[in-house]
């Protein structure tokens, strides 16, 4: 089954995947506001949205390779946590399917490490692995809130992605078992020098999840990359502070498109 999408609007390609426990709804603002320069694409992982019934196993470089065999271009990739690991995957190993990237509040390491501490404490995502053997609605909700964060607009982050999990509908507990073992598990630091395009990484001075001083960290070994750092912002700027994504996604865009 081929993994559903949208597009809007013309002009250069623009893909946006989405994160974990989520749907390709969260970026329908992103999508509208973009679609007047570009021709944005979302698309709905396998085993979440419309592409429930996809039957991709949930491995990260097959789940890449799905959504790269998805689109007919090269495209600028906009991977949101769990979705930028998945476009970096990407642009590892289908580079001609991958025009730059953007990775929104996301990480090549999700877990911490002896040499990579800033980063999620492994107990954590083990925590809520955990948690959806016994509840998964109530352990996605939690993860939900805390992509919040407590900076501006808090609340409003919170009832835009509780929206879009029901609108969507919640994944079966494999898939999201199986998404949270990809957190957990991958480090893809030693294949950052196979990506060979431009690359942004836009992060929240507020997440939780992901550290603003893995910035510092991912520029030691990336100095190329670009990292852009919103104030007061939590795990999902693109909602939280719409304009200040967008005004420095848009500097971003027209350098590589």
């Amino acid at each position: 089954m081929t993994l559903y999408q949208h597009t809007l609007g013309q002009g250069c390609p623009v893909l946006a995947v989405h994160g974990w426990g989520l749907n390709s709804g969260v970026w329908t603002e992103t999508q509208r506001q973009l679609s007047a320069r570009y021709r944005v694409t979302v698309i709905d992982l396998p085993g979440y949205g419309e592409s429930r019934r996809s039957g991709v196993a949930w491995q990260l470089e097959a789940v890449a390779e799905a959504v790269a065999e998805a689109i007919t271009e090269p495209s600028v990739w906009m991977g949101w946590s769990l979705g930028g690991m998945v476009a970096l995957a990407a642009a590892q190993r289908c580079l001609n399917k991958v025009r730059a990237l953007v990775l929104v509040a996301s990480t090549p390491c999700f877990v911490q490490k002896p040499d990579w501490p800033h980063a999620l404490s492994g107990k954590l995502l083990q925590t809520f692995a955990e948690g959806l053997e016994q509840d998964s609605g109530a352990t996605l909700w939690r993860f939900l809130t805390l992509q919040a964060g407590q900076g501006e607009g808090a609340r409003s982050v919170i009832k835009r992605l509780r929206r879009e999990l029901l609108q969507g509908g919640v994944p079966v507990e494999p898939v999201l078992r199986a998404g949270l073992t990809v957190l957990q598990s991958t480090d893809l630091r030693p294949l950052l020098g196979r990506v060979q395009c431009p690359v942004l990484m836009i992060l929240g001075e507020q997440d939780r999840l992901v550290p603003v001083a893995s910035a510092q960290a991912v520029n030691a070994l990336r100095p190329d990359w670009q990292v852009a750092l919103l104030a007061n912002s939590g795990h999902a700027p693109f909602l939280s502070h719409q304009a200040a994504f967008h005004a420095r996604l848009q500097v971003f865009l027209d350098e590589v498109c």
